[in-house]
């Protein structure tokens, strides 16, 4: 239970301070989908309720720190977030380069998601371009920056875990 807190504070931090940090250098467009790196992270875990649970918490924070229109973004997230299910379960428990690869493509599914989207709300929105456009550097940015990002978040869950035959946390 403090280990998935830990992950959430973690994940809202992250996502402000990428916002923060790229809108300080003038970067409009393009980031470092740690928001959706996060959600990649919850769906490869090994407990589907604390993640669906935790999932749920980070849609608001998700949606403020994208910008978009609300919901679009939500939309994709949950559908990455339930097809990383499908495959978590044949995955190693550790987080792994594997687990980065699959993050990486989990990004380009939700940009094509987005896409479709907007191509069955608003078709002639140039938001179809901006995601066409920014589709493969976010999805090498989330391939070289998922596999530090979860190795930390998995790391920070572990020692906000108690281990078996303990009473209470056990940093070490």
């Amino acid at each position: 239970m403090v280990g998935s807190v830990a992950v959430w504070i973690a994940g809202v931090i992250l996502m402000c301070l990428e916002g923060a940090l790229l809108a300080a250098f003038g970067i409009e467009q393009w980031s470092l989908q740690l928001g959706l790196i996060i959600v990649c992270y919850l769906g490869m875990r090994r407990g589907f309720e604390s993640s669906a649970w935790l999932l749920v918490a980070l849609m608001m924070p998700l949606e403020w720190t994208t910008g978009g229109p609300m919901g679009g973004y939500s939309m994709g997230a949950v559908i990455v977030f339930l097809l990383l299910r499908l495959v978590a379960s044949q995955l190693e428990a550790r987080w792994s380069a594997w687990k980065a690869m699959f993050c990486a493509i989990a990004v380009l599914v939700h940009h094509a998601l987005i896409a479709g989207y907007w191509l069955m709300v608003a078709p002639d929105s140039p938001i179809i371009t901006s995601v066409f456009a920014t589709m493969l550097p976010a999805t090498v940015s989330a391939c070289v920056v998922s596999l530090p990002l979860g190795w930390a978040l998995a790391r920070l869950e572990d020692q906000f875990t108690p281990r078996e035959g303990t009473q209470g946390l056990s940093f070490g």
